[in-house]
Parts: structure tokens; sequence; C-alpha cells
């Protein structure tokens, strides 16, 4: 590849591309690997949409940096990962796959996260790349650069070397890891999860995403109109000023004005909070959301489930959630891959009211999941586990056993 400018770093060579020509001949050498690991450096301080600053490659033979800042488009590059028959290796998936879906509409056919992957097999989740790499390479990396400005150039080669170790092992590291998840008879599990975890973020890009606004399933229909009506508005200032959603309205502020349901101008720069110079130059607008929102006849209301109120019930989840630490450390799987808080808090629900989101049961009954603490979980729900205090472990002292009547 004598096209592209090499630079060396301890005697390990690797290839800067920083023109879309470059970058097409670089793709048709990336065709012959069976392996792309991938990572991204990115600024999302003060921007709509994080902003893609560098692009981190390892393949079969070559290391490579993508400078997306001196180039027309990465497109191809996104294309190339989504569409191409090769296994894409991340730690943490999220940042890459929600580049490549913001840029190709899909996500990679093959993805390997060797993060989700260390869960499966005893280490903590979730659990930094360098933890990961310490644990299973015995590799420390330096940390010198973690607070590096990437979108100023150029990049210095502490810089660049700093950018590439996050690539450098990941190809070693996921071997290694794909071997004690078929050791562990935990390859189906790892797959189903992964598949799991992408799906929900195309559910999520696709999706009302105003429905994630905190206390919004506390709301009336007719205040979730206005919500959304808010939500929609601030959505589209912010892209249009490439702020974060939060610089133009708080999400605290649009429930407090939906509950309040008053369009008059008056009245919402009344509210504390709403005093800004901008807020008052976007007045007419946010009035205008308002209104639209209490206009709207009943059957164009959303629908917005309650949920249930769990408080009463914390020392419950509490109890279970130590129960599936404890049961998980046992079984050599992170208690993190198994159960987030939610996941337990779906659990209650369930069991309170019949169900979570229609007829789907929690995830803490289905799939691996329930080969993993299903039996435990429906124990301890019937009142089947007694829990004791065994002072002789002061590591884990809580003891979670069968009780016999």
């Amino acid at each position: 590849m004598s096209f592209l400018h090499h630079w060396s770093i301890d005697s390990v060579s690797h290839i800067v591309v920083s023109k879309t020509s470059e970058l097409k001949t670089l793709l048709k050498h990336l065709e012959d690997s069976p392996w792309v690991a991938l990572d991204t450096e990115f600024i999302s301080e003060r921007k709509y949409q994080p902003q893609l600053c560098l692009i981190q490659i390892a393949a079969e033979g070559f290391l490579a940096i993508i400078d997306p800042l001196g180039m027309d488009s990465v497109d191809a590059f996104w294309e190339f990962l989504a569409f191409h028959h090769h296994e894409t290796i991340v730690h943490a998936y999220r940042s890459e796959i929600d580049f490549c879906y913001r840029y190709t509409g899909t996500v990679p056919r093959n993805v390997f996260d060797v993060q989700i992957a260390a869960g499966f097999v005893g280490l903590d989740y979730p659990c930094s790349f360098g933890g990961i790499l310490e644990k299973m390479l015995h590799v420390d990396l330096p940390k010198g650069e973690t607070r590096t400005i990437w979108s100023r150039r150029p990049l210095s080669e502490r810089q660049v070397e700093y950018a590439l170790n996050d690539v450098r092992y990941l190809s070693s590291l996921a071997q290694k890891l794909q071997k004690k998840l078929q050791a562990a008879g935990r390859v189906g599990w790892y797959q189903d999860e992964i598949h799991s975890c992408l799906t929900h973020l195309t559910e999520e890009w696709q999706g009302k995403k105003w429905l994630s606004l905190p206390g919004i399933s506390n709301l009336t229909p007719r205040e979730a109109a206005v919500a959304r009506e808010l939500w929609y508005w601030r959505d589209h200032r912010a892209a249009c000023s490439d702020v974060p959603a939060a610089y133009i309205l708080r999400d605290d502020l649009i429930i407090e004005l939906a509950k309040r349901k008053t369009a008059s101008p008056d009245r919402i720069g009344a509210v504390r909070g709403m005093q800004r110079s901008d807020i008052n130059r976007w007045m007419p607008d946010i009035s205008a959301a308002i209104a639209h929102g209490l206009d709207l006849p009943e059957t164009e209301l959303p629908e917005i489930q309650e949920k249930i109120k769990l408080s009463q019930y914390n020392p419950m989840i509490q109890l279970i959630h130590s129960g599936l630490s404890i049961l998980c450390r046992d079984r050599q799987i992170a208690p993190g891959v198994v159960a987030t808080p939610q996941d337990i808090r779906d659990l209650m629900t369930c069991q309170l009211a019949g169900s979570t989101n229609g007829d789907t049961p929690p995830r803490l009954l289905t799939g691996w999941r329930s080969e993993v603490v299903g039996d435990f979980l429906e124990n301890f729900l019937e009142g089947k586990i007694a829990i004791r205090f065994d002072k002789t472990n002061p590591k884990t002292p809580l003891q979670f056993v069968d009780y016999h009547f």
C-alpha cells in the first residue's frame, strides 16, 4: 500500500488515510480480511450528534487510521462495515454501531463485542477495555491521552499510538474469549445476547424517542401529547443549532410544562428555569407546540402505559438483586450481563400486574437468562428461598438457601 502515508511507532507500521481515494483503495484490501477490529474517537460535548474525529481499524496484516476530518465523506467505510461478510470486533459496541447506523441505516452483520463476551466468562460487566486486556492478555496500556481533544490537528505520535492501542489487541482478545465461551458452552448465550442488543438499538433508533423522557409514564394522555410536541420541537431546534437537546430545553421542564397544560407565554415564562434570554426568543414556538398538543382530538392522543409504583417494594428488589449477584458469581457470569435494575423492576411489575408490556414476559424469565436464574427467581418469589447471615464468610455473608417446610 505504498500510496498511503506510513508512520512507525515501536517498529509497528500503520497506515493513515486522509483522502477519499485512499479510503477506496484501503477498503479493497480490507475485503481480504475475515475480521475488522474497530474503534472510534469522537467529541459529543456541545454537539447534537457526536462529531466523528478518528476511526481506528485493525485487520489481518495491518493497522490503519482513517481521518474523517480531512475527507469529503467516510460513507464508503460504514457501508463496507455494514454489508461486507466479515466479523466486526469492538469493545462496548454502542458508539461504533451508532455511527454505522447513522451513515447506513443498518448494523454490521456479524459483531463480536469483547465486553459482552467477557461478562459471559466470569469477568465484570461492564468492564473497561484496559481491564479486560490486563486480565485476559496481561497487557497494561498507557492512559496518558484519555482527555485528548481529538478534533485538533495534527495528531502527535503519542496520540496516534494511544488510538491504535484500542484496536491493536482486539483480535487476539476476541480469539481468547471465543475459546472460553466454547469451553463454557455459552457461545449460544452470547450470540442470543448480541443479537438482542443490536435489535434493541435498531428499535430505539426507529422508535418513539420521546417516550424515554423521565416521568413520561406519570402523565395523562393529554399531558403526554404536549410533552411529545415539545420534544419534537426541541429535537428539531437542537439539530438546526447543532447542540445537545438539553441545551435547548431540559427534560424536566418539558414534563413540567406538559403538566401545566397552558400555552400562555406569561404562564410558561413563570416556570422556574424558563427565564433564559434564548428561551424568550423561542417562546412563540414553545407556545405553539403546547397549543398543538392541547388541541389534538382524543383519538390522536398517545397511549401511555401506567407503571406500577414500586417504591414500597424496594427492599424486595434489593434482595433479588443480592441473590442474583451471588448466584451469578457462583456460576462465573457477570451479574451486570444477566440483570439490570430495570430487569428486576420489570419482573416485579409482572408479578404484581400480570404483565410488563402487553404479553411480553420479563427478560429474566426468558431465553438463556431463564436457564441461569429462572429457578432461583421462581423459588424466591414463591417463598421457597431462605436468607441467612454467615459470619464465617466475610466476603459474601448474605446467603440464599432452599427453604424446606
